[in-house]
């Protein structure tokens, strides 16, 4: 999908919901890391209780909480 954002020269955000749940952590930085070399935007949604900062490492990082209170990990 990536790949044809780019191909189609899509000048959008593409957004993906709940990523972690279909990927491996080798299969997420793979895609990281392709995000990087075709520079496109993405952005990730991801509904979990957990804050799970070591696994997003080469990206920005938010985590809002039951309360609605926001923490960043940058």
């Amino acid at each position: 999908m990536v790949q044809t954002a780019v191909e189609l020269n899509e000048s959008k955000i593409i957004t993906l919901i709940n990523v972690s749940h279909y990927l491996s952590i080798n299969q997420f930085n793979e895609l990281v890391r392709l995000v990087a070399t075709l520079n496109v935007k993405l952005f990730l949604i991801e509904f979990s209780e957990e804050v799970k900062s070591d696994q997003y490492q080469k990206c920005y990082y938010y985590h809002i909480d039951n309360d609605y209170v926001e923490w960043r990990y940058e």
